[in-house]
């Protein structure tokens, strides 16, 4: 009768590996959802700074056009240049 108990005990350590993997595949899983949750965060914050950059631009093209430059196309720093016009 060794047979039936060397089979239960395989069974009980078994049960046992099945019990560790689900726990550990729990573990995983919860570890996934954070990371998900970590990541549209960043996707969000991506998309933030993205539309802090446009508007940048936007401001900068702008105030780029508004510069006024001599014909030279020189940028006249003291202003006293007499041949200013608008920039296109």
């Amino acid at each position: 009768m060794e047979i039936p108990s060397k089979n239960a005990t395989e069974i009980a350590e078994i049960e046992t590996k099945i019990e560790k993997f689900t726990a550990e595949k729990t573990k995983i899983e919860e570890q996934l959802e954070k990371n998900l949750e970590k990541k549209e965060k960043l996707q969000n914050d991506v998309l933030g700074f993205q539309t802090k950059v446009d508007e940048c631009k936007a401001a900068l093209t702008v105030s780029s056009n508004e510069l006024k430059i001599c014909q030279h196309s020189e940028l006249c720093e003291r202003r006293k240049c007499n041949t200013w016009k608008q920039s296109l």
